[in-house]
């Protein structure tokens, strides 16, 4: 039978000598209906691993400093950083390269200009190194371009160098890259969707030396240089006073990673490192390596790419870091002024790539290859999407139906509902699209694509959807998503470059992640309901299909959260709860226990998650009861901030702003006093909407009874049981004490 039945409402090439020749929400404010409507993995789980992403509207998020963003970034990237990259197999296999004529490159004797090095020798300002090292590496690769013979088939242009003193657009933390090179020139309004490489220059105090007499003729050999005698280190990154945050959602993903020291562990894994430090053979990252790697970060994150290289100069040491959602790469630091051949190599190599070689996504076009051609768009069809909005993506994958063959499905972007901003992760971005056929047609109805990089020893989003359609009754499929379209690539079969290095790959450095598409129908939010009566059968829908899910299909969700609740209406404008968004799933044996895929996992959205599960550091079982709990954090929120005559949601209220963190520890506590302090109950619901009395009276404050009184009793015995507290906490107590009857969605099935 197939997934999708039922209806939803929502409706060699080279470079020239230009190459360096440009020089040139509110606290407060209401979300919108279409800034959030599908689910994500925006707070996921994860084992000593905290994501980073940002939702465009999502006001129930703690804030982030350039500080704790690099933080969690060395624990991003650090354990899965792989050193000392040779320049020529790095410029071969990620640039695309010719091996002969990178051996070419790296045997001549280059010289630079001695005039502009002269210059940048001298230079005692930071911003003041920008130009002269463009003016000697734009008359470098001129001579690389001529010795080679390159026809300009193609220019890769356009500098944005504004000497670290301003941001761009799209930036939230007021962060000033140093210097950006862009894939083509620079556009009208700069941002981070074509950079095809980031400039991070830095210097030290006592840098400045006499200028040989000719310093510039030295050979260079492949291997690396020779240590210098004396070399000043590198400082740390410039602080930055900017005012601006970025939202921190708390992502919980699911590969292990080394915890960052001045956070608290973000979650538990047993089977992970047990302690916080790096082991000593593992390098650490620079200062500078993080900076780069946080401008990196934008840049996968404004567009589905899969990869992209940014540069580090200090002084006269070059550093190239290569990032990825898997892994990350550092070539071996190599001195421009001794070794003016690596320079020239990776020169060339970075301006003869072409958009798959430079990282960014195939499968995303701006015009499809199964319309016919546009003449408007001639130039632009080989060059990366500078705006995701109104874009295509092309992806060979599966429909919904059973057995379907392979083939390419076309998507055009209508909006943009999540983005990811961690760097090594899951990074799962959402948009809001519309099928598209080859005679130039869309459908009528929108759609979710769902990107992301999960682990490939996790059960996709797809099998538990399928085994949930087979396992549970017929009456409940109308509160499942739909499975409209599904592909899993493998680095391999992507070809990320680095599958073609031998990089020593160990469960220590390296988790084998695959890139997943998923596309289900679009569905409405909870705010979006019509009236409370509405949201109370949306929320009862989606219960009873968790309950079933869980002692039917044996399939527990784990991320419970306000985006995962969800709504259509069928074809008689009445509204159909549909539980979301089930790739953090897992399946329990007969005893109700999480059959376990890999390691602990601690999964869930903050604001919504347990208070055992935000205490436990990971090693605590994920019973039933916990996402019994979630659904009643979900009905105060939605009490505070939805108001569904508007169909808006505000800004977190102050008396419930610590149930989401920063700290798990914060959490856990504020929302214990929830249950255990009836002054603060009553401080909450002090906060709620006047509309929403009638839930507190008849829903919430039973349900926060319900929590105390098996809370007391489990106090009272030393070992209680811990799935259901000894019986009172159950499917069956929860919903009596609302006074709902659960449906026979058996009998009704028939």
């Amino acid at each position: 039978m197939p997934l999708n039945h039922h209806p939803c409402s929502s409706s060699c090439s080279s470079c020239t000598s230009q190459f360096f020749s440009n020089p040139s929400s509110p606290t407060g404010v209401k979300h919108s209906p279409n800034s959030v409507g599908q689910a994500t993995d925006q707070h996921r789980e994860l084992d000593f691993e905290m994501g980073i992403p940002q939702k465009r509207s999502a006001g129930n998020t703690p804030v982030r400093t350039v500080s704790q963003e690099r933080t969690l970034l060395r624990s991003d990237i650090e354990r899965y950083c792989h050193h000392n990259i040779d320049i020529v197999n790095f410029a071969v296999n990620v640039w695309g390269v010719d091996r002969d004529q990178a051996q070419r490159i790296m045997g001549k004797a280059w010289q630079l200009d001695r005039q502009w090095f002269q210059v940048y020798s001298r230079t005692r300002r930071e911003a003041e190194l920008h130009e002269p090292f463009r003016k000697l590496t734009s008359i470098l690769l001129m001579r690389v371009v001529r010795e080679l013979g390159c026809s300009s088939t193609r220019s890769v242009e356009g500098i944005w160098d504004q000497k670290g003193n301003k941001s761009l657009v799209e930036c939230q933390l007021g962060k000033r890259p140093d210097m950006l090179k862009f894939f083509g020139m620079v556009p009208k309004l700069p941002t981070r969707a074509t950079v095809l490489t980031v400039y991070e220059f830095k210097r030290s105090k006592s840098w400045l030396e006499p200028v040989p007499e000719d310093p510039m003729a030295t050979r260079s050999a492949p291997d690396a240089r020779p240590a210098s005698k004396s070399r000043p280190r590198a400082p740390t990154a410039r602080p930055t006073s900017s005012a601006q945050i970025i939202t921190l959602p708390p992502h919980l993903d699911d590969a292990p990673k080394q915890r960052p020291k001045s956070l608290k562990r973000l979650s538990g894994d047993e089977e992970s490192e047990p302690d916080a430090k790096p082991r000593s053979k593992r390098q650490r990252l620079m200062e500078s390596d993080l900076q780069t790697a946080s401008y990196a970060l934008e840049c996968l994150a404004s567009t589905s790419r899969y990869f992209t290289v940014c540069f580090v100069i200090f002084n006269f040491d070059i550093t190239i870091l290569y990032f990825d959602r898997i892994l990350a790469l550092r070539v071996a630091r190599f001195n421009f002024r001794d070794e003016p051949a690596k320079l020239a190599l990776a020169l060339y190599g970075l301006n003869s790539c072409d958009r798959q070689q430079a990282g960014f996504d195939p499968h995303l076009r701006v015009w499809p290859t199964t319309f016919p051609p546009n003449p408007r768009l001639v130039e632009k069809i080989e060059q990366p999407v500078a705006k995701l909005e109104g874009s295509y993506f092309e992806i060979e994958g599966c429909s919904g139906q059973e057995n379907s063959d392979k083939a390419i499905h076309c998507f055009r972007v209508h909006s943009i509902i999540s983005q990811p901003q961690d760097l090594i992760g899951r990074a799962t971005a959402v948009y809001k699209v519309r099928k598209a056929t080859p005679n130039s047609n869309y459908s009528r109805d929108n759609y979710v694509l769902k990107v992301s990089w999960p682990l490939r020893s996790r059960p996709s989003e797809v099998e538990f959807v399928r085994h949930l359609w087979s396992t549970l009754p017929s009456a409940l499929h109308v509160h499942l998503p739909t499975l409209e379209f599904y592909a899993t690539f493998t680095p391999q079969e992507l070809d990320l470059p680095w599958t073609r290095l031998d990089l020593g790959l160990t469960d220590d450095n390296y988790h084998e992640r695959v890139l997943r598409a998923f596309c289900s129908r679009f569905y409405k939010p909870l705010w979006e309901a019509d009236s409370i009566d509405e949201f109370k059968q949306i929320w009862l829908d989606c219960l009873e299909c968790h309950h079933a899910a869980w002692k039917t299909g044996k399939v527990l969700h784990r991320d419970l959260s306000e985006n995962n609740l969800m709504f259509y209406r069928d074809a008689n404008g009445d509204v159909k709860g549909v539980l979301n968004d089930w790739d953090m799933a897992s399946y329990i044996d007969e005893n109700g226990l999480i059959i376990r895929s890999g390691a602990y996992h601690r999964t869930g959205t903050l604001p919504f998650m347990a208070t055992d599960l935000l205490i436990s550091e990971g090693g605590l079982e994920h019973h039933f009861r916990h996402e019994l709990e979630s659904f009643v954090y979900l009905l105060v929120w939605a009490a505070l901030h939805y108001d569904l005559q508007d169909h808006v949601k505000d800004d977190p209220k102050p008396e419930v702003a610590d149930w989401n963190g920063p700290t798990y520890e914060i959490s856990a506590s504020a929302k214990n006093s929830f249950f255990t302090m009836p002054y603060y109950a009553q401080d909450v619901y002090k906060q709620a909407r006047p509309e929403w009395a009638g839930v507190i009276r008849d829903w919430i404050q039973p349900l926060r009874d319900l929590f105390d009184d098996a809370r007391y009793a489990a106090r009272k015995v030393k070992k209680p049981e811990d799935a259901t507290y000894d019986g009172i906490l159950t499917f069956e107590t929860f919903t009596a004490k609302i006074g709902v009857t659960p449906r026979d969605w058996e009998k009704l099935s028939l």
